[in-house]
C-alpha cells in the first residue's frame, strides 16, 4: 500500500525538522510541505526538496515539547505487528483493549484496538531485572492466554482464557473454572494467537517522545496531527510535536551483520596445524559486538551495529544486485589502540573497490563505495606490519543502501 502523507503547516507555527538521505546528505530547516512524494524544507540556503524514496529519516533536531505519557511508567501495549504503545492505564473486554494516554498537561486520549491485534499488555513500570524473563514468557510458545505474576524478583505465569480486565481485577477461565485475580499482583498479560494475522509492508517506523514505536504502513500529517495506520491496520494519532523521528529506512538499508556470509574463513598467523577448535571459534567475526564483548568502540564513539573482525579473515557475501552503496566507519577497536595494523580490502565481483592499511594510531576511516550491480562482495582483513597483535578491526555501521 502506498504511504500517503500530506501537510499543511501554518507560518504562525513553524515546525523545524532534520532530514537525512540514503546518500549521506542531511539538512535542517522549517517544514514547508510533506506529501507522498517529497518533503520540502526551508533551509538557511533556501528551499530544498527531498524525495521520500531516498530518505532515511526525518526528526526534530531539538527535544520535542510534548510528552504523551512518560516512558517507563504506566502500561505498555504491544501489538502483533510489532508496534509498541505507552499509556497511563489500560482495560479490556471480550472485543477490545483500551489504552488511556495522558499528556504532560493532564489532557487524556484513548486508543481502542481489537483484541485480535494485541500481543501483550505489560501492566506495570518497566523493570530491568525482570525484562529478560518477561520477554522469554511473552515470546515463548503458548497454548492459551497467559497471566504473568511477579513473586519477589521472579516472574511466573498461569495459562487460561482471559476475560475482562478492569482497574482492579483480571478474570481468567482456568480449565473451565472462572477465577478473579487482583490486578496489583499481575505483571503482564500475554494474548494467545493460534494464527498470525496478515500484515501490510512496513513503510516507516515512527517514534514518539514517550517511547512509542509504531510500525506504520500509512502516515498522514494534517493540521499538526500525525495520523498513522500500523501494519496490522490499527489507527493511531499523535500531535506532531510529540514525534521524535520518522524512520524511512525499512527495506532501504541492510546491515552486513544481518546477512549470512557465503564464506567466513579465519587463518591463524602461525598456520593451522595446532589451532584448537576453541581458538578458531573465538576468532570468528562478531556481528553487532566487539571481539571482547560489549559495543563496538571507535574514537570514543559506541556503535550498536557493525562487524568485529580479526586478521586474517575473509568474508564473502552474495548480494541481490539491488544495492547502490556500501558505507561503514572502520578502525581498530579502542580497547586495543594504539596497537593493531591490518590491510583491508573490499572487492566487488573481483574488482578492488578499496585497499587501505588500517593502524591503531590512525583516525577512523569513513568508507562510502559505489556497489551498483555488484553480486559478490568480499571483505579481506589481512595481516599488517605487526604479526596479528591487537588486530581487532571494527566495521561500524557496515551497511548496504538501495
Amino acid at each position: 500500500m502506498v504511504l500517503t502523507l500530506a501537510a499543511s503547516v501554518c507560518a504562525e507555527q513553524p515546525v523545524d525538522v532534520q532530514v537525512k538521505t540514503l546518500d549521506g546528505q542531511s539538512a535542517s530547516g522549517t517544514l514547508q510541505q510533506w506529501t507522498d512524494e517529497r518533503i520540502r524544507i526551508d533551509t538557511a540556503d533556501g528551499p530544498r526538496n527531498f524525495p521520500i524514496e531516498r530518505l532515511v529519516d526525518v526528526r526534530h533536531p531539538l527535544e520535542p515539547t510534548r510528552q504523551v505519557s512518560a516512558a517507563g511508567s504506566g502500561v505498555t501495549l504491544r501489538l502483533v505487528d510489532g508496534t509498541v504503545l505507552r499509556g497511563a492505564s489500560a482495560t479490556a473486554d471480550q472485543q477490545h483493549v483500551t489504552l488511556v494516554r495522558r499528556a504532560d498537561d493532564d489532557a487524556t486520549s484513548t486508543v481502542v484496538v481489537s483484541r485480535a491485534t494485541v500481543a501483550s499488555l505489560q501492566l506495570g513500570a518497566d523493570s530491568k531485572p525482570l525484562e529478560r524473563q518477561w520477554n522469554d514468557i511473552r515470546q515463548g510458545e503458548a497454548t492459551a492466554d497467559r497471566v504473568v505474576v511477579r513473586r519477589n524478583d521472579a516472574l511466573d505465569y498461569v495459562e487460561g482464557v482471559l476475560g475482562d480486565v478492569d482497574a482492579d481485577s483480571i478474570r481468567l477461565d482456568l480449565d473451565g473454572e472462572p477465577i478473579t485475580i487482583r490486578r496489583s499482583k499481575v505483571y503482564g498479560l500475554v494474548f494467545f494467537r493460534a494464527n498470525s494475522p496478515p500484515l501490510e509492508p512496513q513503510r516507516a517506523t515512527v517514534t514518539s517522545s514517550s517511547g512509542d514505536r509504531v510500525l506504520a504502513r500509512q502516515l498522514a500529517l494534517r493540521d499538526g496531527t500525525v495520523k498513522l495506520v500500523t501494519r496490522g491496520g490499527v489507527e493511531i494519532e499523535f500531535p506532531l510535536e510529540a514525534i521524535t523521528s520518522v524512520d524511512y529506512s525499512a527495506g532501504k538499508i541492510t546491515y552486513l551483520g544481518d546477512l549470512e556470509p557465503q564464506v567466513s574463513r579465519w587463518t591463524p598467523y602461525f598456520g593451522e596445524a595446532k589451532t584448537s577448535a576453541a581458538l578458531r571459534s573465538a576468532r570468528q567475526p562478531r556481528a553487532d559486538r566487539a571481539m571482547p564483548g560489549g559495543a563496538l568502540l571507535l574514537d570514543g564513539v559506541s556503535y550498536d551495529r557493525g562487524l568485529a573482525v580479526r586478521s586474517r579473515t575473509e568474508l564473502v557475501y552474495r548480494l541481490p544486485g539491488e544495492f547502490r552503496r556500501f558505507t561503514a566507519t572502520v578502525g581498530i577497536d579502542d580497547r586495543f589502540r594504539p596497537r593493531g595494523n591490518v590491510k583491508l580490502s573490499l572487492i566487488g565481483d573481483q574488482q578492488t573497490l578499496l585497499e587501505e592499511t588500517i593502524a591503531g594510531s590512525d583516525e577512523p576511516l569513513s568508507v562510502d563505495l559505489d556497489v551498483t550491480g555488484v553480486r559478490q562482495l568480499k571483505i579481506l582483513v589481512d595481516f599488517g606490519e605487526d604479526l596479528d597483535v591487537a588486530d581487532h578491526l571494527d566495521l561500524c555501521n557496515a551497511r548496504l543502501l538501495k
